[in-house]
């Protein structure tokens, strides 16, 4: 606030930790700045405390920035504690998507999963928003996808599902648009599953050992 003072509205007379505690109680988290003047463009940009966040990241609890990080973006700054909470929200994210699609699926139907995960209960995507929004995203990332789910889908959560290639002329190595995947839908496979996602969902599941069931409230959890 202090370095782009005119990137503020009236909000700029408030101290910065005012501002944030706003912003948490009635923005999820996050102050954005429109039409704001940086290099000689028009950009828009959110800011978010450090602990919202981390714990939006872990938690999922309104997935306002999560869902963002679902798609491929661009780090301008490292920083190791918010590096881990990223990673571990793309193997929720995968690990939600897996769980969410049937036995049989193609590489852009799991890739449209990951990202449709943030619009799901979104109203905007009944009326005035493109409704093929998620299919644009996933078309126009499609590279940057694949290199930031590959090592996934290969290890890890890919493993809990225990995913193949139906087709042995595909490979995980060189993913292609329609390539068609398959996952293992058992009890030991999707309880595998869940243990990959964020602990609070986890603890709202009720502990039936019903895939449907399962898949319906993580559906329930990003409405």
């Amino acid at each position: 606030m202090a370095r782009n003072p005119d990137h503020y509205s009236m909000i700029s007379s408030l101290q910065p930790s005012m501002m944030c505690s706003l912003c948490e109680v009635i923005g999820r988290g996050v102050h954005f700045n429109a039409y704001a003047a940086v290099g000689g463009q028009e950009i828009k940009y959110g800011l978010i405390s450090t602990s919202a966040l981390l714990c939006d990241l872990w938690t999922w609890e309104n997935m306002f920035i999560a869902g963002r990080l679902h798609k491929p973006v661009l780090v301008l700054a490292e920083d190791a504690i918010i590096n881990d909470a990223v990673r571990a929200n793309l193997d929720f994210a995968l690990a939600a998507a897996l769980l969410l699609l049937p036995e049989q699926f193609s590489s852009q139907a799991l890739m449209e999963s990951i990202c449709g995960l943030s619009y799901t209960g979104d109203i905007r995507m009944t009326w005035g928003e493109d409704r093929q929004k998620v299919q644009r995203i996933v078309r126009g990332s499609w590279p940057d996808l694949i290199k930031t789910f590959l090592p996934r889908l290969k290890d890890t959560v890919g493993c809990a599902a225990e995913l193949s290639l139906k087709h042995t002329s595909d490979t995980l190595c060189n993913l292609e648009w329609d390539a068609v995947m398959e996952q293992k839908v058992g009890l030991p496979q999707t309880e595998l599953l869940l243990s990959f996602l964020p602990q609070g969902l986890q603890n709202s599941l009720n502990k039936t050992p019903n895939r449907h069931y399962w898949a319906d409230a993580v559906q329930l959890h990003v409405l």
